[in-house]
């Protein structure tokens, strides 16, 4: 769906209505694909302008890593994610964790209410 720009800039303004001035001109998609098994390392890649935008499910540690890896390889928050990568993978894996807490006690919540 966001690889067609007119629905990557519907997402970029949802994600920053303060911008006015981006074109779809200015979008790059850099969404890295899986070439072994047709799929992709993150959800969503793309630029504008010098601004990086990953959106990503954290699911795994190898997608947090991996997300890790491509900021740092871009130079975005180089220095702190060296620093300070395992505390930024735990604490990634523990915000999935709650998430997934989250949704089984809802979904056993709609379980029982429908019984």
């Amino acid at each position: 769906m966001f690889q067609d720009k007119k629905y990557l800039i519907q997402l970029y303004q949802a994600l920053h209505p303060e911008d006015t001035e981006t074109t779809e001109d200015e979008l790059k998609d850099i969404t890295i694909k899986n070439i072994l098994v047709d799929a992709c390392y993150n959800d969503l890649g793309f630029t504008v302008g010098d601004k990086i935008m990953i959106l990503t499910e954290a699911q795994t540690r190898e997608a947090v890593t991996n997300t890790i890896n491509i900021c740092k390889d871009r130079d975005v928050l180089k220095e702190y994610l060296e620093s300070r990568e395992k505390e930024v993978v735990d604490r990634m894996m523990t915000l999935f964790d709650e998430e997934q807490v989250m949704r089984a006690y809802v979904e056993s919540e709609r379980k029982e209410a429908a019984e």
